[in-house]
């Protein structure tokens, strides 16, 4: 009986807050209106969506050109084990690379560095769409490093 009780103080407390007169002065810090919100520009970032960015010829071509655009650090030579490391591509609605990260980088070495770099100088992706609409999406690209290919 004691939980019925209590339930019930509870609703009759929340009527008599609603019906006070300082519960129905209810004021906006910052109202927006629906075209104010309609104009502000969609800043999300996907994951995951249904059709992902593509580069231009696709995966077959952007390894060529990683491949092309890469330069192997001569710090790096001494280590005679292959490498990867991963970058993270902001791919914008229009497809151009906006930022570049290392997600999983605990130091910033000179193969990071050439990561970074090759990241910089792609050139526009085909975009991403999820729901009929360009988004914008993360993309991780994987970059192996392989000294013994040094010419």
């Amino acid at each position: 009986m004691l939980f019925g009780s209590f339930i019930f103080l509870l609703v009759t407390s929340l009527v008599i807050n609603i019906n006070s007169p300082d519960a129905l002065k209810v004021r906006l810090a910052n109202p927006l209106n629906a075209r104010q919100v309609a104009q502000q520009p969609d800043t999300t970032v996907y994951t995951i969506v249904q059709v992902q960015p593509e580069f231009p010829g696709g995966t077959v071509e952007m390894f060529r050109f990683i491949q092309s655009t890469s330069k192997y650090p001569v710090s790096s030579v001494r280590s005679k084990a292959s490498q990867s490391v991963s970058i993270k591509l902001l791919i914008e609605k229009d497809g151009v690379v906006s930022k570049v990260t290392l997600p999983f980088a605990k130091e910033k070495g000179d193969l990071e560095k050439e990561a970074e770099r090759i990241g910089r100088e792609m050139p526009k992706w085909k975009p991403g769409y999820h729901n009929g609409g360009l988004i914008r999406v993360y993309v991780i690209v994987p970059i192996y490093f392989q000294p013994n290919k040094i010419p």
